[in-house]
């Protein structure tokens, strides 16, 4: 908790230097797999709401940089997948009076449930891509697709699993709202 409160603290005095800072309200759906390199086995795909905080840097006319500190909060087979998570998002947009923008970057992200770390790891990184659309200077809505880059198992999970990764992927919409 104190980790979040700090990433929190850092966003929000880093965002008297940003013209954007608003709020996010999404839907996103989530999957993970597992493969030994031959086999893989997949989860059902399950859903959630993600909320958070959003700063835009303007770099230039066409090019902003966006951050934030956002949470996910899920149920898979009656149990908490809760999390929180920090992305880096490059936003160009294509013609910048259209609005129109597309979105590439990395993210991470930790659970805040109670996990055995010696089978999986609390945190990971991911990267994503997508698009969204500036309705106008207040709204802005999105959608996104992510996929995890580094394996959820834990390499202290014993000689059983090795050769074994775990990882997700999911896809989310979102409307923001900047002040």
């Amino acid at each position: 908790m104190k980790n979040i409160l700090a990433v929190a603290l850092i966003i929000f005095s880093l965002s008297g230097f940003s013209q954007d800072v608003g709020l996010e309200l999404g839907f996103g759906s989530f999957k993970a797999k597992a493969t030994d390199g031959t086999l893989s086995e997949s989860t059902d795909s399950y859903s959630g709401v993600t909320t958070g905080f959003v700063v835009n840097f303007i770099l230039s006319e066409s090019l902003k940089l966006e951050t934030g500190l956002g949470f996910a909060f899920r149920k898979y087979e009656g149990e908490s997948d809760n999390s929180w998570g920090i992305p880096v998002i490059a936003k160009y947009y294509t013609n910048a009076s259209s609005g129109f923008h597309l979105r590439a970057g990395l993210g991470y992200s930790a659970t805040l449930e109670d996990v055995d770390t010696t089978l999986v790891k609390k945190d990971a990184l991911s990267a994503g891509f997508g698009f969204g659309y500036d309705i106008d200077d207040n709204f802005t809505i999105v959608a996104e697709y992510s996929t995890q880059l580094s394996n959820s198992l834990s390499p202290n999970a014993g000689a059983e699993y090795e050769g074994i990764t775990v990882k997700g992927s999911g896809f989310g919409v979102s409307i923001q709202y900047f002040f």
